[in-house]
């Protein structure tokens, strides 16, 4: 038994492509020198090893070797048996990297290189990377993401509430809708989005999929362009954007981030579609893609949802931190900043310059 031959063989199951394969493959490990060369058992053993017939395990060593994961090996090693019943001699591919490759990565080695000593975090477009977007490889569930508003995802990429109530749970737009059926995806817009993907979430990516992204990038894509009806440059642009403002590279890169757990969980929330409280195919994270301006609908919606809380007629309670509304150019902001040490909180005004909280704080201090 050679238990290099076997360690090499268990860190190279992705070449085989099912268990008989694998299973020839440690037939031949088994036999192998230190040197990882020359396995000349029988047909008849390595298909007893195996537990297979000889005909398939013949197969399978045909099939390995077309591969080059074995290669023939030195003859001269069953010289001495006669020559109408020598056994083939093979010898383990030493060269053979622990996964296959698919021609081009979605990264270039020299896009890698490039952002390793510019350190930038976005790559152009025109970086030349290219080939294999996507692999048949398994996901897990858990990197799904849902319909996402500004600030409700983590820096691990988990999945936001699936509550009905708020954006996190795709609102009315997302509510008893069925995803039609959807093409492939254009391999051009595939690699203007592999371009946009920030370097320190690519390096990741590249660990966890190096046969490149797994499909659901693929779907997402497809759902931006055709549900979403963004361009191109658009979905670049989100994906850029919420990187940033949604804390991704902080968690990333900073001293004191917590890294990012779920790579592709990342990837899928900067493509997920934009959540709109009033249902505007427009808006984009809260703003109207045509004017640049406050999503219309948004505004609405909220000014409604918070009438439905408080009472008609009601004014908000003094104090009291409020989500942050982002003013028009002709309007002033209605909100301001909270004096208490350290806070900061967006609010609407009161006499004393304190929110809720801090009021509560400073009356037990």
């Amino acid at each position: 038994m050679s238990a290099k031959g076997l360690v090499w063989a268990m860190k190279r199951t992705a070449w085989c492509k099912n268990s008989g394969e694998l299973a020839a493959l440690i037939a031949v490990a088994n036999f192998v020198k230190e040197d990882l060369t020359g396995c000349w058992a029988s047909q008849a053993t390595l298909a007893e090893k195996a537990c297979t017939t000889d005909r398939t395990v013949r197969t399978h060593l045909r099939t390995l070797a077309e591969r080059k994961v074995i290669v023939p090996g030195d003859s001269s090693l069953v010289s001495h048996l006669p020559a109408d019943n020598r056994p083939d001699v093979w010898d383990l591919n030493k060269g053979l990297p622990t996964k296959p490759g698919t021609g081009k990565d979605f990264r270039s080695k020299s896009s890698k290189a490039g952002a390793a000593a510019t350190g930038k975090n976005f790559r152009s477009p025109n970086d030349g990377r290219a080939g294999k977007f996507c692999s048949e490889g398994a996901e897990n569930s858990s990197d799904d993401p849902g319909t996402v508003d500004p600030g409700t995802a983590g820096g691990d990429g988990r999945r936001p509430s699936t509550s009905s109530d708020g954006p996190g749970g795709g609102g009315k737009a997302a509510s008893g809708k069925t995803k039609p059926a959807r093409g492939k995806t254009n391999a051009v817009a595939m690699r203007a989005v592999a371009s946009a993907i920030p370097a320190p979430l690519a390096d990741l990516l590249e660990q966890d999929w190096p046969a490149g992204l797994p499909l659901s990038v693929n779907e997402a894509v497809s759902a931006v362009l055709l549900d979403e009806q963004r361009t191109v440059q658009e979905i670049v642009e989100r994906v850029e954007r919420r990187w940033a403002l949604w804390r991704y590279e902080d968690a990333a890169v900073a001293q004191s981030g917590q890294g990012i757990a779920r790579p592709l969980g990342v990837l899928l929330t900067l493509l997920a579609p934009s959540a709109c409280w009033g249902n505007n195919i427009r808006c984009e994270d809260g703003v109207d893609i045509d004017t640049g301006a406050v999503c219309p609908r948004c505004e609405e919606a909220r000014e409604d949802n918070a009438t439905a809380r408080r009472g008609e007629g009601a004014p908000p309670p003094a104090g009291y931190s409020v989500p942050f509304q982002r003013p028009t150019v002709d309007e002033p902001s209605p909100y301001v900043q909270c004096t208490g040490a350290g806070c900061g909180v967006k609010m609407m005004p009161t006499d004393d310059g304190l929110c809720r909280e801090c009021r509560t704080a400073g009356a037990f201090a």
